[in-house]
């Protein structure tokens, strides 16, 4: 998914945690061109930790080696 159009995944992920969902494995790789624009990037990393055999979160960016992502 990338920026905003990873939404509904976010929600997929949201509701199946919520109402206990078990036996599913979701992966989500968030691109942008910037770190700046990866919507959702804390809450993913944060749930991928807390229930690491339910989520697997990989950020990227396409543009690595512009300035603008320098902390990347």
């Amino acid at each position: 998914a990338t920026v905003t159009g990873v939404a509904p995944y976010v929600s997929f992920i949201r509701s199946y945690l919520y109402e206990g969902g078990k036996g599913h494995r979701f992966y989500l790789m968030l691109g942008a061109s910037y770190a700046d624009e990866l919507t959702y990037d804390q809450e993913m990393a944060n749930l991928a930790a807390r229930y690491p055999d339910d989520i697997q979160f990989v950020p990227t960016v396409s543009r690595p080696g512009e300035l603008r992502n320098s902390a990347w």
